[in-house]
């Protein structure tokens, strides 16, 4: 908890480079997150809660499934809307969903789509806002109309992978993670085909 409150504040920026919701909604100006907002609601609460929101409806997914692609396909979903909807985001979270995408795509093929456009994109939000990786190109990505499109793609991804998570509570549980039996014909007291 420690880690959690030490953190927030500490950045007070609608983005801190991130291609997300807020630099979409700024316009990639920026501004604090707090003393604004809609009515009596500060970005900031407003970003915690869209991510509430978000993590609320995994729970709800995970309570009627939780076998292995679903749970790495949960973390995706949390991991992704973590970079997408809070305030005060660096552009190095959109990373992390990566890893949980990788775990999904021995299962689901259709999983290498929003792993490359994420893995793309993160490659290029880190270019556009640190350049001391390519000098030349920071300036040449964040002059450009490119992170407004990362931005809407980004959050586009998000919400096709929660139309996705959501589309499993239909299924039958645990119907992904079983394959048809196929006994080995190695294995003692197995029939030889005949």
């Amino acid at each position: 908890m420690q880690a959690y409150l030490g953190s927030v504040g500490r950045f007070p920026k609608l983005t801190a480079g991130a291609y997300n919701l807020w630099y979409l909604i700024t316009l990639g100006d920026g501004g604090h997150d707090v003393g604004q907002g809609v009515g009596s609601l500060s970005y900031r609460l407003i970003g915690f809660l869209l991510v509430g929101t978000v993590a609320l409806l995994v729970g709800v997914v995970l309570l009627r499934r939780a076998d292995s692609l679903t749970r790495a396909g949960a973390a995706a979903v949390l991991a992704l809307a973590f970079f997408a909807l809070p305030t005060q985001i660096h552009e190095r979270y959109l990373f992390f969903p990566l890893a949980f995408l990788a775990l999904r795509i021995p299962g689901d093929q259709r999983m290498v789509v929003p792993f490359v456009l994420l893995a793309f994109s993160a490659t290029l939000n880190i270019f556009g806002d640190l350049n001391g990786f390519i000098p030349f190109l920071a300036p040449l990505i964040a002059d450009s109309v490119l992170p407004y499109v990362l931005a809407v793609l980004n959050l586009a991804v998000l919400a096709w992978l929660v139309v996705q998570l959501t589309r499993v509570l239909g299924k039958e549980p645990g119907a992904l993670d079983r394959a048809p039996h196929r006994p080995d014909a190695n294995a003692p007291g197995a029939q030889a085909p005949g």
